[in-house]
């Protein structure tokens, strides 16, 4: 019951904002948000252990949801920790100012990829029954992919990397319309799998040369180091 009130506060907002011409298709931003919060409903009841403590987070089938009418998303996830059980919900994530995406930590069976923005988003969390608790800020948002099981069609980070390219593909379409962003998202991340399948130095350096400042930098330099590690 809880979830689908939640789910009323997230979606009733877009009865109120009038629709107006898009830059970008319609159907792009519903599909890429619509995959984001596919991804993150499979990782529902997941546990995890990190500086905080263990986590077990659990999500709503629509538990992310892009306004493509205001550009601006909302998220729920649902959070037990230290004993108690409370709501995240977090509106007007404005991804067009997303200034990085990083993979913050990787578990046995859920990766975390942390959006970090410029200025503060506000939080609000609620008890297990929907009492309203309290307000907090903060300059990122968190989100959760559950890692496949071994199968021989695919590599084992697949799922992973397939979240991580979706979400900054959707950053890009955003950052795109009305911005200095020239790059194809579409061929940009194309160029990332590439990459990412070869797993060579030259090719993260030349994806890094080809394509300056993208939301790709912190991880294809990271991908570098591990390489050269080896």
């Amino acid at each position: 019951m809880l979830k689908k009130i939640i789910l009323i506060m997230i979606f009733i907002s877009q009865l109120a904002i009038s629709a107006r011409s898009q830059v970008v298709p319609y159907k792009i931003l519903d599909s890429l948000s619509a995959e984001i919060s596919q991804k993150q409903f499979r990782a529902d009841t997941l546990s995890y252990t990190n500086d905080e403590g263990e986590v077990m987070v659990q999500f709503s089938e629509k538990n992310f949801n892009l306004l493509v009418s205001s550009r601006l998303a909302s998220m729920a996830v649902y959070k037990y920790r230290n004993r108690t059980d409370i709501l995240e919900l977090i509106d007007n994530i404005n991804l067009k100012k997303a200034i990085s995406v990083s993979r913050i930590d990787s578990y046995e069976r859920v990766t975390v990829f942390r959006v970090m923005f410029a200025s503060n988003i506000n939080v609000n969390i609620y008890d297990s029954v929907g009492v309203f608790v309290k307000s907090t800020i903060k300059n990122y948002v968190d989100f959760h992919v559950k890692k496949i099981e071994h199968r021989s069609d695919k590599p084992s980070d697949y799922e992973t990397w397939s979240f991580y390219n979706t979400l900054i593909t959707l950053c890009h379409f955003l950052k795109r319309e009305g911005s200095s962003f020239s790059h194809d998202p579409v061929l940009l991340a194309r160029s990332w799998n590439k990459a990412i399948d070869e797993q060579k130095v030259e090719g993260f350096e030349t994806f890094l040369k080809k394509y300056p400042k993208t939301l790709y930098e912190i991880e294809a330099r990271r991908q570098i180091a591990l390489l050269n590690s080896q």
